[in-house]
């Protein structure tokens, strides 16, 4: 039912139906299979951990869709997809670019940083 609704969330993302993609995606964040999900117990929880890094990538892209006052929204986004994989280089540009946009330079190096780092010929 998760993925069904990650789904549907995706399909109207790609209706540019940013409202109801953002309603089904935060669905999918709210449900406690996912919400509740350590990183440290994956074992068997690897699907529901993918899906979870999946909806916070995509909820943020939403979010950056809908103008700049969403920003804050998809930074928590991006910053709770890190967590969760730290080997996404794109995720950490996405990151970076969000950031710097922002004002947040910190961040920014930060994360530009931990991009090179997971993939240095990028």
């Amino acid at each position: 039912a998760l993925s069904h609704k990650y789904h549907e969330g995706l399909l109207k993302l790609q209706e540019k139906d940013y409202t109801k993609a953002c309603e089904l995606l935060e669905d999918v964040l709210k449900d406690p299979l996912i919400s509740e999900i350590q990183v440290e117990n994956i074992g068997s929880d690897q699907h529901l951990l993918q899906l979870r890094f999946l909806t916070l990538k995509n909820l943020a892209s939403v979010f950056l869709r809908q103008g700049s006052k969403f920003y804050d929204n998809a930074l928590r986004c991006y910053l709770q997809a890190v967590e969760l994989d730290t080997n996404d280089s794109v995720v950490w540009n996405h990151l970076g670019t969000l950031s710097c946009t922002m004002g947040l330079l910190s961040i920014s190096r930060w994360a530009f940083e931990q991009g090179l780092l997971c993939s240095p010929n990028n």
